[in-house]
């Protein structure tokens, strides 16, 4: 997840019709108070910040008819802004407190120029929030660390904070609504945006303006992992099932290790359920090591993933370079021994895949999703479809056209009934209603739809009836994806060839803007984007994990993937002509390995000189690369990849790996070479020996590899721009001696500007120092740099 801090630049004043504060959220919208606001539609709010500085009208976009809260929208003159990120409050025990900032103009800080004039100064508030300490009208009560004096008897020194958004974590979780008490100018009151979270009014304000609703748990501590992907928008909280899985995962259990199965139907929600659970407070709170999360699929790169756990856990294993999934498996196993932890294995078709993630100590607690797959020793959960009142749920935050009449609940609870009640089927159906269809157009539709899926298997439709349940859905959910791709090939033929190409990614990989530019070979940005958006709003992408930096990716969910590579092997791209030096591919007349070689050869335009190892970093193709080859069947360039020499001598793919500070990749490749020369064996001996030997000894010399390169020499070659500072970051990841550590993390944080991953990298590896002094030292000076995130370091000292 990306790293949250406070911006106190979004904060802009109100000026009419009361006075008080703003804060801006995402796009031109921003959060205030309903107070401030009168009936009229329009407010004025000026902005005096040195970059961009503005007094203008801006319109009351929504206000909450129950709670203190309110949304206004700035004109289009006003540049749009990033969106923010909204907090969920955990649950603390009673003496526990949440550090909380806020920025506004405060009566107390105003300066008076003339007997009529003020001038208002800005301030930044920050203090502490006692959870258990909750108003008469049960608002949060905030505690300034900074108490001004009372100024008068008949106003309150904070006369003009109204409106401003509190901050926890980075997270915006509540505003300033008023004075605790007139007298007692150590208080403030603020309403939690807890009570409008699911307001569908607010819900569709901030989906018009890009702003992802889902608020983040406020629970782990700082350092701890969540790998947990986020909620979907549309999430309804299936309150039974959960409780019912958390008293699984909860409950006191003598075994070794502990093991829990979600199981059901493809489309039912599991991963949604498993995603909701590694949000739940109760569940953060008792795994407070953290939350590992792994998505299996089909054909998963074992090594891969267990070697990503590995590094996750163990910061000094960078290059961790086990060749086979036993010795990656055992070498987990030791480090998770001690740690409470709460490791979900998702999506298993294989129930031998998810056997090599079974490890751990008797703390740790195992969570599998599954549709079919019989995980031997699990407690397990048969999750069902949604109840009636769940299906209406979802209908209304999705379709964004309340079911406000009794005809449509009528219209809507048949078409539901006549999907099973499925999830994913009435989501896809949901985008259909919002384009114009009526429930009952639809259900017309589906039924004729259904009876043609079953007909291309069946004898006839009557046999239907008697097949049982489970296999009535899924052909209920093939006739939906059927009706959603025929009206998408109606209403946007090209937008179906670019979901089409999704098929030849990873499963579950985290889709970027840049990717997809490469993917479907657009050149404009903006183009790409309102295509990913477009597919995320009908259902063929959800929400990945936003990236250190923010930005929002995508992902296929795996019935989706099927979908889209069924799409490509019946022919629906249409593939240009490869080269003439992909001989090794002459003679293969279907699509799929196609499709791989004709992305690649889009990649390989943007490296220089089409060399692979030139390839710009994108957080991608260096990692995918030789997957993708694999896939493409050029399993010969993998090979060559791994040989090839740059000028200097040296192997141009681990310069290249290590350039980007990911050598890790390197190792992972090198295993793929490896697996391909054993299966070379047969086929010509000498040749697969000869390769075996050559990556036998490419991994022995790696192995010999350690942390001892001296910090001045480290420090020139980056001062020379031999190396990037994120490549001299690998070997100071290696280093195990902490005078050591220090003077290098002191050495680089002092001559380079370190990027926010790096900053973050730099943290988790002060925390691992055992030597307080020094631990408190360097976060000492860490604290001092541009951008630093200081509520994270000061919970850290503290």
């Amino acid at each position: 997840m990306p790293r949250r801090q406070f911006e106190p630049d979004r904060a802009i004043e109100i000026l009419a019709p009361r006075y008080g504060t703003a804060y801006r959220i995402g796009g031109r919208l921003a959060l205030t108070c309903r107070h401030l606001l009168s009936e009229d539609e329009q407010c004025r709010v000026r902005s005096k910040w040195p970059h961009n500085s503005y007094e203008v009208a801006a319109k009351v976009a929504w206000k909450s008819p129950n709670f203190d809260i309110a949304l206004i929208e700035l004109p289009e003159e006003i540049d749009p802004c990033n969106a923010i990120v909204f907090g969920q409050l955990p649950k603390q025990p009673l003496k526990q407190l949440l550090n909380f900032d806020m920025y506004g103009w405060p009566k107390w800080a105003r300066t008076q120029i003339s007997s009529t004039e003020e001038l208002a100064g800005g301030r930044q508030i920050d203090g502490k929030i006692y959870l258990s300490d909750l108003s008469g009208e049960n608002l949060l009560v905030l505690k300034p660390d900074r108490v001004p004096e009372q100024l008068s008897q008949n106003s309150s020194p904070w006369e003009g904070m109204s409106g401003a958004a509190v901050v926890c974590a980075g997270r915006v979780i509540a505003v300033q609504r008023q004075h605790q008490n007139p007298n007692e100018s150590a208080a403030l009151e603020a309403e939690s945006l807890t009570n409008i979270y699911a307001d569908f009014d607010w819900q569709r304000q901030l989906k018009q303006h890009d702003i992802f609703s889902q608020p983040e748990r406020l629970g782990l501590r700082p350092g701890v992992p969540n790998q947990a992907p986020p909620l979907p928008p549309n999430y309804v909280d299936r309150q039974e099932a959960i409780k019912a899985v958390k008293k699984m995962l909860l409950a006191k259990d003598d075994r070794p290790l502990v093991v829990s199965a979600i199981s059901g139907l493809g489309g039912l929600g599991k991963s949604v359920l498993a995603t909701a659970l590694a949000q739940d407070s109760d569940i953060q709170e008792w795994f407070d090591d953290g939350i590992l999360w792994v998505t299996l699929g089909q054909n998963p790169d074992l090594l891969k993933m267990l070697g990503d756990w590995i590094r996750q856990l163990d910061k000094s294993r960078e290059s961790f370079s086990a060749n086979t999934v036993e010795t990656a498996s055992r070498y987990l196993g030791n480090l998770l021994a001690e740690k409470r932890m709460l490791l979900v294995v998702d999506d298993v078709w294989n129930a031998a895949h998810a056997e090599w993630f079974r490890v751990g100590g008797a703390e740790c607690r195992i969570l599998v999703t599954t549709r079919e797959a019989d995980i031997s020793g699990a407690t397990r959960y048969s999750l069902d479809v949604m109840s009636e009142d769940e299906a209406v749920d979802l209908a209304q935050q999705k379709s964004e056209l309340p079911l406000n009449n009794n005809a449509q609940i009528t219209d809507f609870k048949a078409f539901a009934k006549a999907v099973g009640y499925l999830p994913l089927a009435i989501d896809l159906a949901a985008n259909q209603v919002r384009d114009g269809l009526s429930w009952s157009d639809l259900q017309l539709e589906f039924e004729a739809e259904r009876q043609a899926v079953a007909l291309e298997i069946l004898d006839s439709f009557e046999e239907f009836e008697y097949l049982p349940l489970e296999e009535q859905r899924r052909y209920s959910l093939q006739a939906c994806f059927n009706l959603s791709l025929l009206r998408l090939k109606e209403k946007k033929p090209k937008l179906l060839k670019q979901f089409a190409w999704l098929g030849i990614l990873p499963e579950d990989v985290n889709l970027t803007i840049s990717v997809a530019k490469v993917l479907w070979d657009i050149r404009k940005p903006i183009i790409v984007k309102r295509a990913l958006i477009d597919l995320r709003q009908r259902s063929f992408l959800t929400d990945g994990v936003a990236t250190i930096e923010g930005e929002s990716t995508y992902r296929v969910h795996d019935l989706m993937h099927d979908l889209a590579r069924n799409l490509i092997e019946d022919g629906i791209l249409e593939l240009r002509n490869l080269d003439s030096s992909r001989k090794s591919l002459q003679g293969i007349t279907y699509s799929f390995p196609l499709a791989h070689c004709e992305f690649l050869e889009r990649y390989q335009e943007l490296a220089t000189d089409g060399s692979w190892y030139s390839l710009p970093n994108d957080g991608y193709i260096h990692r995918y690369l030789t997957w993708h080859l694999e896939q493409g069947e050029w399993t010969e360039e993998i090979h060559s990849l791994l040989q090839r020499e740059d000028s200097k001598g040296r192997n141009a793919w681990f310069e290249a790996c290590e350039k980007i500070g990911q050598p890790a990749i390197f190792i992972e490749d090198v295993a793929r070479g490896w697996r391909l020369a054993e299966k070379l064996y047969k086929q010509d001996k000498a040749r697969a020996i000869g390769l075996q030997a050559r990556y036998a000894l490419i991994t022995a010399t790696l192995n010999s590899l350690v942390g001892n390169l001296p910090i001045g020499m480290m420090t020139e070659f980056v001062k020379h721009n031999y190396w990037s500072v994120e490549q001299a970051w690998t070997y100071v990841e290696q280093m195990q001696d902490e005078t050591k550590i220090v003077g290098a993390i002191r050495t680089l944080i002092h001559h380079f500007h370190l990027s926010k991953t790096l900053f973050q990298s730099a943290v988790d590896k002060v925390c691992e120092i055992q030597d307080e002094y020094r631990q408190a030292s360097v976060l000492k000076e860490l604290a001092t740099l541009d951008g630093a995130d200081f509520d994270k370091l000061l919970s850290i000292v503290r």
